[in-house]
């Protein structure tokens, strides 16, 4: 079957083109859901501790129910990292978990107008001061006005990062701007217990 091809600007016909049968869509919609199943069940593989679609897991948040965690920014160089902060304590959470997501609330009002900050937060799991790398989240933030409006600003990671129970997570961030005015608020993560 063939249809017109119609100028977006204009609406003028420019020509035709064959539009696919419905048995062709249904063949490539079939296609398209066995993909999804094995990409599904490549996760199910990779995390076991994951039960997918489930009436009984549920997202959480850490800290629940508090204000989330402050981390001022690194300092007067660009680029270096603060001191980590905790995040989560070592007995807070007691099962295998999956990091999810996370959150945080950019500093207002800011230090320089029409700047665009590039902030790095680290999340660590370990002791204090024995802390070893296990999520990197990059953002930037562009910076039009002193006013000193922000929205939240949350990240869902492609893929959970599983974290033993009674481990410590803590955070640290550096940025591109050479400030220490600069303070991170609302600090939180989006977890799932095995």
């Amino acid at each position: 079957m063939n249809g017109v091809l119609l100028d977006p600007r204009t609406g003028i016909a420019t020509g035709h083109a064959r539009i696919p049968t419905s048995d062709e869509l249904q063949v490539w919609h079939r296609e398209l859901a066995k993909r999804d199943v094995k990409r599904q069940l490549d996760l199910a593989h990779k995390f076991p501790g994951l039960k997918g679609t489930t009436t009984t897991n549920r997202y959480l948040a850490h800290p629940a129910a508090a204000a989330g965690i402050s981390r001022a920014s690194s300092g007067g160089a660009a680029w270096s990292f603060s001191a980590y902060t905790e995040l989560v304590a070592a007995s807070a959470i007691t099962a295998t978990y999956y990091v999810a997501g996370f959150t945080w609330v950019f500093h207002t009002p800011i230090a320089a107008v029409d700047t665009t900050y590039e902030v790095l937060f680290e999340i660590a799991t370990g002791a204090a001061a024995s802390e070893v790398l296990i999520i990197q989240v990059p953002c930037s933030v562009r910076a039009d006005t002193a006013v000193g409006f922000t929205p939240s600003n949350f990240v869902v990671l492609p893929e959970p990062k599983e974290v033993a129970a009674n481990t410590r997570l803590s955070i640290r961030v550096a940025q591109s701007l050479a400030t220490t005015s600069q303070t991170y608020t609302g600090i939180k993560i989006m977890y799932q217990t095995a």
